[in-house]
């Protein structure tokens, strides 16, 4: 549809904007759900009368191990985050656009959309009874490209979250540590030929460089 790759963000705006019906439903290829989970959102929504912003699975990593399912558990908690790999949206309770900040490439937007609204006073639950498993980096595919891709947009989301939210003193105290571990382990690769782990971090120095210099998300694999 798009006819490139438009990141994470930008992505999702784009199949939001053309939803017609009062909910949304994000959902990753990567993910898997055991067959009550659609019914157990529907309860949540039932037990909150609709009274929420966004409602996401209690269980975000394929290595949880369960609770028993007689567990007695509260339906909802409300939470202050939730991931974007499987995320219920009440659109008419958002009262932005677009949704997601498409400053966002890579890391980090689904955390910037919970915290804008929280800050607007809307609610944010986690369905306890609501298992979907999210396989990370199933989708993309593991290797060089990707984990150079994914380092370096990891630590310009960082630097661009904590300037958006908390201020320069915030995000340049928070990411000069990382810069300085990211130069280290560089130089560790290089100096003793691992030439993979040096890109890799080579990749996070210059994409939190692009961040200082607030320069437009460019970096894309294979490209």
């Amino acid at each position: 549809m798009a006819g490139k790759n438009l990141g994470y963000a930008a992505a999702n705006n784009l199949a939001i904007n053309l939803v017609k019906t009062k909910y949304a439903f994000i959902l990753n290829l990567d993910t898997s759900f055991e067959e009550e989970a659609p019914k157990e959102i529907y309860l949540a929504i039932q037990f909150l009368n609709e009274d929420f912003t966004l409602l996401g699975p209690s269980i975000v990593d394929t290595n949880i191990t369960l609770p028993s399912k007689f567990e007695e558990k509260s339906i909802v908690d409300k939470v202050d985050y939730l991931k974007s790999f499987a995320l219920f949206i009440n659109l008419r309770k958002i009262d932005f656009k677009p949704l997601f900040d498409e400053n966002f490439f890579l890391f980090l937007e689904e955390i910037d959309l919970c915290k804008r609204v929280r800050d607007l006073g809307g609610k944010i639950y986690a369905v306890n009874k609501c298992y979907i498993y999210h396989d990370g980096k199933k989708s993309s595919g593991n290797n060089l490209e990707i984990d150079k891709c994914r380092n370096w947009h990891w630590i310009r989301s960082l630097f661009f979250y904590n300037k958006k939210h908390y201020g320069n003193f915030v995000a340049y105290r928070i990411t000069t540590v990382k810069f300085f571990s990211s130069l280290i382990k560089f130089l560790f690769g290089y100096i003793f030929f691992k030439k993979n782990y040096s890109l890799i971090h080579k990749s996070g120095v210059e994409g939190l460089i692009n961040a200082y210099y607030n320069k437009p998300s460019w970096r894309r694999p294979y490209e």
